[in-house]
């Protein structure tokens, strides 16, 4: 018999719910673009610009974005969205939410990576562009969706007239939806 009694805890059941709640207030806050500290010009910027991608003046510079999630009955969390801004040799520009528990350490059932939304520098050659610059709600909801099901959403040009929506799955399967001018 074991001199060590099994390791048990009251809080230890109740933490993957609170992550799942800490999960469900931030994609309801995505869909319904409501976040406390989102500024003018998301996803990007303006600014005065003389990048050849900075379309509408947009700046590519990195930003953080913290977003703060009080849940009844448990202790505030905290999400981050990121822009990791272009580097010249990137095709991606990327953003990305980490969340973190009550103390803003990363929550122990999670990775700190939760989402992430990369979108192919080629995309500024389509209609997809300019949605993307004016209208906040198509990154939020892009990083809503890739929250709620758990992979990576990539966006891809295709031609002027129709970009790429693509996830990878752990097992590198491949899920597509062509998204068209209408």
């Amino acid at each position: 018999m074991s001199a060590h009694a099994p390791y048990t805890s009251r809080r230890q059941p109740e933490a993957p719910l609170q992550d799942h709640f800490y999960k469900v207030e931030l994609a309801k806050r995505l869909n319904s673009c409501q976040l406390s500290y989102m500024f003018r010009g998301f996803p990007l910027p303006y600014s005065f610009s003389t990048h050849p991608l900075s379309i509408y003046n947009a700046s590519l510079e990195p930003y953080d974005i913290p977003e703060e999630l009080p849940i009844q009955n448990y202790p505030s969390g905290k999400a981050v969205i990121r822009f990791n801004g272009h580097m010249p040799r990137n095709e991606y520009l990327t953003w990305q939410i980490s969340l973190y528990g009550p103390n803003y350490m990363p929550l122990r059932n999670l990775r700190n990576k939760v989402a992430r939304v990369q979108v192919n520098v080629a995309v500024s050659k389509s209609f997809f562009w300019q949605a993307l610059v004016q209208d906040s709600s198509t990154i939020l909801r892009a990083l809503a969706i890739s929250l709620e099901i758990g992979k990576d959403l990539y966006i891809e040009y295709l031609d002027p007239n129709r970009v790429l929506y693509q996830t990878v799955d752990s097992l590198g399967r491949k899920t597509y939806l062509v998204a068209k001018r209408s």
